[in-house]
C-alpha cells in the first residue's frame, strides 16, 4: 500500500509511541505555517482511511483549533514493521 511521504513519517512517529494518543504536530519542526497543519490533517485522514491510525474520542485544542488525537492500529504497527524489514 502506497502512502504519502508525510503520512509515512507520521505513522512511523506514532509507531515509536504506540500506547500514546496524540496529534503529531512535532514532526513539522519548530517553524511551520497553518497550511502545514492542513497537510498534517490530510495525512491523518489518509492514514485513518487506510486503517493504519484511528481517531480517538479525545480532542486537543491547538492554537484554538480542535484536533482529534489519534493512535496507531495493529495494522499500522504491522505496516511499519513490514516496511522496516524491506
Amino acid at each position: 500500500m502506497a502512502i504519502s511521504d508525510l503520512a509515512e513519517r507520521l505513522l512511523r512517529y506514532h509507531a515509536k509511541r504506540p500506547d500514546e494518543l496524540f496529534y503529531g504536530q512535532r514532526i513539522m519542526g519548530s517553524l511551520y505555517r497553518e497550511t502545514e497543519l492542513e497537510r498534517l490533517d490530510a495525512a491523518y485522514k489518509e492514514l485513518a482511511a487506510a486503517g493504519l491510525l484511528e481517531a480517538t474520542r479525545f480532542v486537543y485544542s491547538f492554537f484554538g483549533a480542535p484536533k482529534v488525537l489519534y493512535q496507531i492500529t495493529p495494522q499500522g504497527a504491522a505496516w511499519v514493521s513490514q516496511e522496516s524489514a524491506a
